[in-house]
C-alpha cells in the first residue's frame, strides 16, 4: 500500500502497510502537537461540546494478521496530558487486542510519572485494565506520599454501564472493602451509584455524578480515624 499522510488541526497521521493474500499489516503513527486543538476540531465537526482535553505526544498503532481477526497493538508517549482539572505528565500508553474479531478481550496499561488534580498529587501511577468477554478487572496503584492501591471487578451491562461486583481500596495501614454491589454508568456523563465500604468498624459511603463542566457527589464517614 502506498504511504498515506493525513493532517488535521493540531495533529498529523502517517499510515503505511502491506497486503498479502488473506493477511495484511498496517502501521499508523500519530503526532499530536496540540491535542486540545484536535479535540476541539473533532467536537465542532460532530456538533459536540468541547472535551476540555489538552496535551501533546505520539501514538503508534499496528494491525497485523489475517483479515478475519488481526492483532491490534497500541503504544504511545505523551509528555503532557490534561482534562479539566486533571493533569498528567510522563504518560506511557500500551494496549493490545489479540484478535479483533473478539473485541471484548483487551489488555491495556497506563503509566503516569505524575498525576495531579487540584492540590492532590500522585507519583508513579499505574493503571491496568483487562476485559474477558463482558467481565472487567481494574488495578490502580501509586507510590510516594499518596501511595494507594485500587482493585475492582465487574461486568459490562450493555455499552454504557458496569455492574461493580468487588472493590478494594488500600493505603498504608488501611484496607477498605465494598460491602455490596454497585453500578457505574456513562451514558451521559458519569454516574457512580452509592458504594458502601468498610475497614474494621469504620464505614465510608461514596456517590459521584459528573456532567460536562459539573461534578457533584456525597461522602459519608462513620467512626473513621482521620489521624
Amino acid at each position: 500500500l502506498a504511504p498515506l499522510l493525513a493532517e488535521a488541526p493540531g495533529a498529523t497521521l502517517q499510515v503505511e502497510g502491506t497486503v498479502s493474500g488473506a493477511t495484511f499489516g498496517l502501521r499508523g503513527h500519530l503526532i499530536a502537537a496540540d491535542a486540545g486543538r484536535t479535540a476541539r476540531a473533532i467536537a465542532h465537526a460532530l456538533g459536540l461540546e468541547p472535551l476540555g482535553l489538552a496535551g501533546q505526544g505520539t501514538l503508534d498503532v499496528q494491525v497485523v494478521g489475517p483479515l478475519a481477526g488481526p492483532t491490534i497493538v497500541l503504544t504511545g508517549k505523551l509528555p503532557l496530558l490534561s482534562y479539566g482539572e486533571l493533569r498528567a505528565t510522563g504518560v506511557d500508553v500500551s494496549a493490545s487486542l489479540p484478535n479483533a474479531s473478539r473485541w471484548r478481550q483487551v489488555a491495556a496499561q497506563l503509566l503516569f510519572a505524575r498525576l495531579e488534580t487540584g492540590d492532590t498529587r500522585f507519583e508513579s501511577v499505574k493503571v491496568g485494565l483487562a476485559t474477558q468477554g463482558r467481565n472487567v478487572t481494574l488495578d490502580v496503584s501509586s507510590k510516594g506520599l499518596t501511595a494507594l492501591m485500587v482493585r475492582a471487578a465487574g461486568r459490562l451491562e450493555g455499552e454504557s454501564a458496569l455492574a461493580l461486583a468487588t472493590l478494594t481500596l488500600e493505603w498504608p495501614g488501611t484496607t477498605w472493602t465494598m460491602q455490596s454491589p454497585s453500578r457505574i454508568s456513562w451514558a451521559s456523563g458519569v454516574d457512580l451509584e452509592p458504594v458502601h465500604l468498610r475497614a474494621d468498624r469504620q464505614t465510608l459511603d461514596v456517590e459521584v455524578h459528573q456532567q460536562p463542566g459539573q461534578l457533584s457527589g456525597r461522602v459519608a464517614l462513620v467512626d473513621v480515624d482521620a489521624a
